[in-house]
């Protein structure tokens, strides 16, 4: 390390600029932009966040190689400067969510909100991120600083590459091979987790480092003579230019955000990356394209547009309850490059070429200190419930536990539990000849049964199997999935009940499954249930489903309509896809012996609108979340089921 701070600083400074790389940067953020308003349009637009991970390799370990070979590094110098870089936009981001969620969140919202501000001025929103992975996890739509997962991946990096570096220097040890063996290792590591854990492969850092050495591994080998190789022979690099855009718009255009990513998938963007990097400025579609003014000028806004685009994309789908439309994403995209402009020209800039390094970095540090721990507060605060009206406080502070009565882990199994990890509890004992009800499905079968079992007390047995996202219908679903219903039937031929229910979130299926396999599948399923001597078959259909939880969209139409009274029933936020999946469901069972078709949405729903609570309170809602029954909401069906079929007692109890 080298004593004069001037040289060190000058260092730092000097690499020399490439405006094709400002136009890869805008190639990559314009991919995200793009995916996340217009899904549809690009499907492979999140591999915009790969190509950052490797032109940032590059440039950052290009600086502190550079110094390391002068002489001239200052770990000190290096983070004050990345402080000065990441911190003013993300400070201003952060407390814009913390301003806009004040406004609109309910307390739960409001209260994950805070816990992923902390997280993301911790820059360890993808750890948070992943330990939040789960079945009832909210959709990534809703979560506003959802995108800071790549920013901590990034950050986590420069913690530990910057002394490694150091390291090989000091001992005066070639970074090269290194680098390699540090590469092929995470890319192992990607390629394992990405195929038995693809929810750690995503957020992992580990499984995302080798995108980033491959930028450092060019910057290395453009440290050398190596590199007037590929510098001194045009067709080289033209070939290497148009291949690696190639590589990139392929993966743009082909890749589903349903595929497993990173994986293998990623050495497509990643390899493309490196190859319009080592092209160099001169290269043909470098210095015609990316190197052209509109190409440029985006690239330089290129990060405050990634921090302000997602926040107003989500924030405008919680407020709307749903998608918004195309023509507020796009307005949604304006906004967000202005934002992103006015954020470069009036805070960026300043701040990192005007204001001293020596008092702006602490104070930066300080300022997203504070930010941080304000979200914290707002968490542990359970999202500042009392900054609304007293009279719709027991909606505000309303909490459900979805396990409530539900055996889970025993009969309400994970999608990762063994296909055959049911309890023997799952079955009442023979009781005085009392009839047996099975009950089957997935998590929306398992909260009905609690109003089942609620009301079947002397008249019925009950059996309960039932498992995540996996509807009761033979040959379909994960792995597990198949098992278990496999298992399940061979449990219905031993048991032989005298009644089996079928319930599931029929409407989540048939939206995700394009070739109606779940539909195709039931006649084969109710056939071998009659194989299996079941003389009666229930098929519930979908009950009501929400554009959100209920309990924030009640919250909302209280505030918006300044009313005490929760409406008894509405169609307001109401999931219109059921009623086509209702009567889907309906016609597909007609003319087959031994079912009786149930529809949940005529119990629950009349001219005026579906059920929101059995009694006016927050404690009779009828569901917690877009969909799932509470114990009430349950009951409430059950009761509607009795009085339908005749086939449980509907007297209160």
């Amino acid at each position: 390390m080298v004593q004069n701070t001037q040289r060190q600083g000058d260092s730092l400074m000097r690499l020399t600029y490439r405006s094709d790389i400002d136009g890869l940067r805008a190639v990559a953020v314009m991919s995200v932009v793009a995916y996340h308003a217009f899904p549809d349009f690009l499907p492979g637009g999140f591999v915009g966040v790969d190509l950052f991970f490797v032109i940032s390799g590059f440039l950052i370990s290009g600086i502190i190689l550079k110094g390391l070979k002068e002489s001239a590094f200052s770990f000190r110098l290096f983070y004050a400067r990345r402080i000065k870089r990441i911190f003013p936009a993300l400070i201003l981001v952060l407390m814009f969510c913390l301003a806009l969620g004040w406004m609109v969140l309910s307390p739960n919202e409001y209260s994950t909100l805070g816990e992923h501000v902390a997280a993301g001025a911790g820059f360890i929103s993808n750890i948070l991120l992943w330990s939040e992975s789960g079945y009832f996890d909210k959709a990534s739509g809703l979560k506003p600083l959802l995108h800071l997962w790549s920013l901590g991946i990034e950050e986590q990096f420069y913690i530990v590459w910057p002394l490694l570096l150091a390291t090989m220097s000091k001992k005066q040890i070639k970074p090269l091979y290194l680098l390699l063996f540090l590469l092929v290792t995470s890319f192992a590591v990607n390629l394992c987790l990405t195929c038995n854990s693809p929810v750690a492969a995503f957020y992992s850092p580990v499984t995302r480092f080798w995108e980033l050495m491959l930028g450092s591994i060019l910057a290395c080998f453009n440290l050398t003579d190596k590199s007037n190789v590929v510098d001194s022979k045009s067709e080289v690099r033209l070939f290497m230019s148009v291949f690696g855009i190639l590589l990139i718009l392929l993966s743009v255009v082909l890749f589903r955000d349903t595929v497993e990513f990173p994986g293998w998938r990623a050495m497509l963007p990643v390899i493309g990356a490196g190859l319009l990097i080592q092209a160099g400025p001169d290269a043909f579609f470098n210095r015609v394209v990316l190197s052209r003014r509109v190409f440029v000028l985006v690239g330089l806004i290129s990060y405050p547009l990634y921090l302000w685009h997602w926040p107003l994309l989500s924030f405008a789908r919680i407020i709307h309850s749903e998608i918004p439309p195309a023509w507020v994403r796009f307005a949604i995209v304006i906004l967000s490059l202005l934002l992103a402009y006015l954020t470069y020209r009036l805070i960026e800039k300043p701040i990192r070429f005007t204001f001293s390094t020596k008092r702006t970095a602490p104070a930066l540090f300080l300022t997203m200190a504070i930010v941080g721990l304000t979200g914290f507060y707002c968490f542990m605060m359970n999202g500042m419930p009392a900054r609304f009206s007293a009279d719709i406080q027991s909606y505000v502070t309303y909490k459900y536990d979805p396990a409530t009565d539900t055996r889970r882990g025993a009969c309400w199994l994970e999608v990762k539990a063994d296909g055959q990890g049911y309890s023997d509890d799952c079955v009442d004992p023979p009781e005085n000849g009392k009839p047996l009800m099975l009950v089957w499905g997935d998590s929306h079968a398992a909260r009905f049964y609690t109003g089942l079992k609620a009301l079947a007390g002397d008249d019925f047995r009950l059996a309960q199997f039932a498992r995540n996202a996996c509807p009761p219908v033979l040959n379909y679903g994960y792995e597990n999935c198949a098992k278990s219903n496999a298992y399940i039937i061979g449990k219905i031929k031993e048991l032989r009940p005298a009644i089996v229910i079928l319930h599931a979130h029929w409407t989540g299926y048939l939206k995700l499954d394009h070739n109606d396999a779940v539909i195709r599948s039931l006649a084969p399923t109710i056939q071998r249930l009659k194989e299996a001597g079941v003389s009666k078959i229930i098929l519930v259909g979908p009950s009501p489903q929400w554009l959100g939880p209920l309990p924030n969209l009640l919250i909302k139409e209280l505030r918006r309509n300044r009313s005490a009274n929760v409406p008894e029933r509405t169609y307001q936020h109401f999931d219109q896809s059921v009623v086509a999946v209702d009567e889907m469901l309906r016609a597909q069972l007609q003319g087959l012996d031994h079912v009786v078709y149930f529809s949940a949405l005529n119990a629950m729903c009349d001219k005026t609108g579906c059920l929101t609570t059995i009694n006016g309170r927050a404690d009779g809602l009828t569901t917690w979340d877009e969909g799932h029954l509470t114990t009430p909401g349950a009951l409430y069906l059950a009761r509607k089921l009795a009085e339908s079929t005749g086939e449980l007692s509907a007297e209160e109890r």
